[in-house]
């Protein structure tokens, strides 16, 4: 995400394209295994492409970003 030595970026976007439809949650996790931000929970069609703006004030660190789909 934008940079590790400052906050995360007002412009940084997480996009996905799904390969099979289904059930979708994406989340920012630290290093921890904690979710500090849901940025998605819905059902998605195959092959639809999401780009999802990150709008949060997120201090320096490291960060995952975790899809999980039900298929």
């Amino acid at each position: 995400l934008c940079d590790w030595s400052s906050d995360v970026c007002s412009s940084d976007l997480v996009s996905f394209t799904t390969a099979m439809g289904g059930n979708i949650e994406t989340g920012i996790y630290n290093v921890n295994g904690q979710q500090v931000m849901q940025l998605f929970k819905g059902s998605l069609a195959a092959g639809e492409t999401v780009n999802l703006p990150l709008e949060a004030n997120l201090s320096a660190g490291i960060y995952f970003v975790r899809m999980v789909s039900d298929n």
